[in-house]
């Protein structure tokens, strides 16, 4: 299929249960000028012959196969494949809505924007619960002082009572001009959180973003508020060199903006290392492994410069209570909070 309107970049692993719901709701968008690009990335189920399956039966689907390499390497596959107009992303155990490339790409055309955002709906157990709708909906931001604006939240919160920003993060709820993406190299990283690093640097490359209102794009939740599993080494390695990163790409931005950027990665990398402890408390492994991996993260580098001089007493009361505890290792105050998660 040549030159469609949309490309629509699906990387799959390991969600039999789920690839035909995802794919069926792609089939039946209402703007009909779409390509579909299932990237297999080395699933073990029968993901690989389920994707085949449709490609076979339509011409808008196209199928690559490739060994394991992550969720940023399959999308990068993807990316050097299509060829629309727009590029957009589903995850492959989400679905999306009829209605939402056609609303997209419309608002993008109408707009002349590089990147049209959108909202999103979270499914929990087949139940919406939550919406939101993008902050920016009805805007059109040029240059790069307005679209600064937007941008600026896929560096984490500023210290606020607010829980987080409403801004998702994700690539999946928007729309994405190919020439923009071939023209300034963008390419997702392999690493934790990498849609905050190509959203960040897709906005610094546009030169027009706009955003609409609906929430066509449902984002499966079943089953992650029970983590009882166990953590790797590789989960902590992970999330340290992804507050490495966030630091490094706050430090190149412009003098004007580069301020404002460290201090939201302050907050992210606060952020996530609660979220990183609460994983480690609730999983099944010995209390020595916990204390180390937790010891970890609240004595590295990275992480006690986001703490240095941060003001804690501006966040929720039991965010910044959960800060203050990592900022003096007191290890057993934050099992005993994050074990308690659900309350803050």
């Amino acid at each position: 299929m040549s030159n469609p309107k949309v490309s629509v970049v699906v990387p799959i692993y390991k969600v039999e249960p789920y690839l035909r719901k995802c794919v069926n709701s792609i089939l039946a968008q209402t703007l009909e000028d779409i390509e579909i690009i299932l990237v297999d990335d080395g699933s073990p189920d029968r993901c690989g012959e389920i994707a085949d399956e449709y490609a076979r039966n339509n011409n808008r689907v196209k199928v690559i196969h490739q060994a394991n390499a992550g969720l940023g390497p399959a999308r990068n596959t993807g990316l050097m494949s299509a060829e629309g107009e727009y590029i957009g992303f589903v995850d492959s155990d989400d679905w999306i809505e009829p209605q939402m490339f056609e609303e997209l790409y419309k608002a993008a055309i109408h707009c002349d924007a590089d990147i049209c955002f959108s909202g999103m709906k979270r499914i929990t157990d087949g139940v919406e619960s939550e919406r939101n709708i993008n902050p920016f909906a009805g805007q059109v931001l040029k240059g790069s002082k307005e679209i600064f604006r937007l941008r600026r939240s896929f560096y984490g919160p500023l210290p606020n009572r607010q829980k987080c920003d409403p801004l998702p993060i994700s690539v999946w709820n928007a729309v994405y001009r190919r020439s923009m993406i071939e023209d300034n190299h963008l390419r997702f990283l392999n690493i934790r959180s990498e849609d905050k690093f190509f959203n960040t640097a897709a906005c610094k490359a546009a030169s027009v973003v706009t955003a609409i209102g609906e929430t066509r794009y449902n984002y499966r939740c079943d089953g992650q508020n029970s983590i009882t599993r166990s953590f790797s080494t590789n989960m902590v390695d992970s999330y340290l060199t992804l507050f490495r990163e966030l630091f490094v790409m706050a430090q190149r931005e412009d003098s004007q903006y580069r301020d404002e950027c460290v201090v939201r990665v302050k907050r992210c990398v606060i952020d996530y290392t609660r979220v990183a402890i609460q994983v480690i408390v609730k999983s099944v492994d010995s209390e020595n492994r916990k204390n180390s991996a937790i010891q970890r993260l609240i004595y590295d580098g990275t992480v006690n410069e986001a703490l240095n001089k941060y003001k804690l007493r501006k966040l929720p009361f039991n965010q910044a209570v959960f800060g203050f505890a990592m900022r003096f290792k007191n290890i057993a105050l934050l099992k005993i909070f994050a074990f308690f998660r659900s309350r803050f």
